[in-house]
């Protein structure tokens, strides 16, 4: 990993371990920007609000802004997969029907 990428990623956690506030921030911040990022480039409905809620609650659960910042990072990368994989399905499912 570079050393200056490094840097950033401690800094960034240095600052949001200081206060439970701003680690609150990040439970909150992270799946809201993911519910507007999803609503504004596919409409899954309230599913993305069930999968937001879900996120929020395990990000809540950690224990330290480190174990935060990473759950934070997988989960939302978990989470796109998983949309990803649904809209490839439905597409799927859509092409075998119309032959």
């Amino acid at each position: 990993m570079d050393k200056r990428l490094r840097t950033v990623v401690c800094q960034t956690i240095e600052f949001i371990a200081l206060t439970e506030s701003r680690r609150l921030m990040v439970v909150v911040g992270i799946p809201v920007f993911f519910v507007v990022l999803f609503e504004l480039v596919a409409n899954y409905g309230v599913l993305i609000l069930f999968f937001a809620v879900g996120l929020a609650t395990v990000l809540y659960t950690r224990s330290t802004a480190q174990r935060t910042i990473a759950a934070s990072v997988y989960g939302v990368g978990v989470l796109m997969i998983g949309c990803f994989s649904l809209s490839c399905t439905g597409m799927e499912h859509k092409v075998a029907q119309s032959h």
